[in-house]
């Protein structure tokens, strides 16, 4: 199963989206839960690409955890070919991000392992 990704005209002109994420977008179906990943023609994508608008800062959201209710998101404020991971947060008390798409996959499959383990 592939997952459309936010169409050009959506995202901030010196964004691109990092390999990495692509090739996870468009090959096979993963299971990645309690995390998915955005399907930017849902209503949910849209959704979330409202709610990262007003963040105050160029973000591209592209997963949910549904262990928190939380928002990944690439900063679009540098360009980069391997942008920040920011998280937009359900509480205010928490707040964390990842160095690039890799760092925050990693994270993502040690969410699927604990949770499929009943440790989350």
């Amino acid at each position: 199963m592939t997952f459309p990704v936010f169409p050009a005209e959506l995202l901030p002109a010196t964004f691109s989206y990092p390999p990495e994420f692509l090739a996870l977008a468009s090959g096979p179906a993963l299971d990645l839960y309690p995390w998915w990943i955005v399907d930017a023609k849902s209503e949910a994508g849209q959704l979330m690409h409202r709610i990262t608008l007003g963040a105050g800062k160029p973000l591209v959201p592209f997963a949910k955890t549904d262990l928190y209710d939380d928002i990944a998101c690439f900063n679009a404020a540098v360009p980069s070919p391997n942008p920040e991971v920011i998280m937009v947060c359900s509480t205010p008390e928490r707040a964390y991000s990842f160095s690039n798409f890799a760092a925050w996959h990693v994270q993502a499959l040690k969410d699927v392992s604990q949770f499929s383990a009943g440790s989350v």
